[in-house]
């Protein structure tokens, strides 16, 4: 993993005299967490009401908390529809957090959006995935559903590459390689676990619970397929460096590392943390600009790093700075170039809301080590 900052840990060194006088280096001990890690404190929690954004019944539209063209904690959503003329419509929203800590409401690609789908079944699309690629733009996935003759369904993907500042969008049509051995845009599997554009605007799809395709960013062909996928990839978080993944295994206790384009095992680490402490669930954010990844629990915030041939997590937040969190779900987080934390989370709201009793807060809580 490339970095520019270099992560100071120093290997616990004991030395052995011997009666020649000679000695003996033990290296590879665990290195215990540092007490001077600062206390990182809640300063805020902007509240999201925006219809766009909030289903009915207060749960998130979107569980992703992705960063605008200027670094900005942000939320997108797909908009599709009819207006009031009955006429097709499809854009993309983005809310982007301000410094007066306001949601900024953006619209993107609305007339290429609109062109592409307006012959589609509106009821049959859907696009989970906006995310900013490792590249800096941003890119969706969007799903199309179809019934069949005899009743099934199947479902066509394609990858949309939207420029933000004008009113357009690239599309690439994915393509599936079927039992026979035929390629075709339709699958009948919409099992999507992640999806990733890597620096190369290579998109990466994990799904079905058991393999990653990356696929060809012109011809929207399969390029690699990896089969032999740990099942917990798919049930947990994971983080995307430059060219590796990392997650959490509960079945080993220890986090692990494996190549992003050949899913080969790069080692093990983590033992730094209580093993009590790393059950917990675990959320990743990248720098890509740097490749600094940000490991995140309730129990603290960690930069991870390298030191020789060792991955290392350094802890920046003092013991306690999250603990104080029952009653909230955390969906996703991000950590800014000043080191401060923003959970998107839901909250529960008690019985202070009026209209719906058990509606629970949406929103992002910023924390800060000031």
């Amino acid at each position: 993993m490339k970095q520019k900052k270099i992560v100071a840990m120093f290997l616990a060194v004991t030395l052995i005299f011997s009666g020649c006088g000679e000695q003996k280096t033990e290296e590879n001990k665990a290195t215990p967490l540092p007490t001077g890690a600062a206390k990182y404190r809640e300063v805020d929690f902007y509240r999201i009401t925006e219809e766009e954004l909030v289903e009915y019944n207060g749960e998130p539209k979107t569980r992703f908390l992705q960063r605008d063209m200027t670094g900005r904690p942000a939320l997108y959503v797909l908009e599709a529809g009819r207006d009031d003329t009955e006429k097709k419509y499809g854009q993309i929203l983005e809310y982007a957090l301000t410094g007066k800590g306001e949601w900024e409401m953006k619209v993107i690609c609305s007339k290429s959006l609109t062109k592409r789908i307006k012959n589609e079944e509106n009821a049959g699309i859907s696009m989970k995935y906006i995310v900013r690629g490792d590249d800096g733009n941003l890119y969706g996935l969007l799903q199309f559903r179809e019934q069949t003759d005899n009743g099934s369904e199947r479902y066509r993907f394609s990858v949309f590459k939207f420029n933000e500042e004008k009113d357009s969008l690239e599309e690439t049509r994915l393509q599936f390689t079927g039992e026979d051995g035929r390629t075709s845009e339709y699958t009948t599997s919409n099992t999507i676990s992640n999806f990733r554009v890597l620096e190369d605007g290579t998109p990466v799809l994990m799904m079905d619970n058991s393999r990653q395709l990356h696929f060809d960013v012109e011809s929207g062909t399969i390029r690699t397929q990896n089969n032999d996928v740990p099942i917990e990839m798919f049930e947990k978080n994971i983080g995307f460096g430059e060219s590796e993944i990392i997650y959490y295994s509960s079945d080993k206790k220890i986090f692990e590392k494996r190549n992003l384009e050949t899913m080969s095992a790069e080692g093990d680490f983590g033992e730094e943390i209580p093993e009590e402490k790393r059950g917990r669930d675990w959320y990743y954010d990248t720098h890509t600009e740097d490749w600094q990844m940000y490991v995140f629990n309730t129990y603290g915030l960690y930069r991870l790093g390298e030191v020789g041939k060792k991955t290392v997590l350094t802890p920046i937040s003092g013991e306690g700075s999250f603990e104080n969190m029952e009653g909230t779900v955390i969906y996703d987080m991000l950590v800014d170039s000043k080191e401060d934390v923003y959970l998107l989370v839901s909250r529960d709201a008690g019985q202070e809301e009026d209209s719906y009793e058990t509606q629970g807060k949406f929103g992002v809580i910023r924390y800060s080590p000031r």
